[in-house]
């Protein structure tokens, strides 16, 4: 994927389309979303991150602020069902069962979700405390 001109090719569509872009690192976010929910964190950043860089500076944003919203995607990838990774831990380590479980993980994954759309609106948030320690 890295080595393919799809990166390139995607990031002059989008500048050349005119879409807001907000509306893209949205985009890019939903798409994480609903890939954590079938495929575990590791593949999908192996598989995306290729495209979506390349893409996100072309943009003009920081690719520390992504790679913050990126790990942060692939955290709530991991508490996702089906494929949550972390469900499958607790649900067998503490024999817990799977409804019980996904019951109790829904408020965290709203306020997870909730945080990842702070941290789009507002990205001098995430990138705060990083620029404070690369000033001194």
């Amino acid at each position: 994927m890295g080595s393919s001109a799809l990166a390139e090719s995607l990031a002059s569509l989008v500048q050349s389309i005119g879409i807001s872009p907000t509306l893209v690192i949205v985009c890019i976010m939903v798409v994480l979303l609903i890939l954590g929910c079938f495929i575990e964190g590791i593949t999908i950043m192996m598989l995306t991150i290729p495209i979506f860089v390349p893409m996100v500076m072309a943009l003009g944003y920081n690719p520390l602020w992504f790679g913050i919203l990126y790990v942060t995607n692939m955290e709530i990838a991991l508490i996702t069902p089906p494929m949550g990774i972390n469900l499958f831990l607790v649900r067998n380590t503490f024999n817990i069962q799977t409804m019980e479980l996904l019951k109790g993980i829904l408020p965290f994954m709203i306020v997870l979700i909730l945080f990842l759309a702070v941290m789009v609106a507002f990205p001098q948030l995430s990138i705060w405390l990083p620029n404070m320690m690369i000033r001194r």
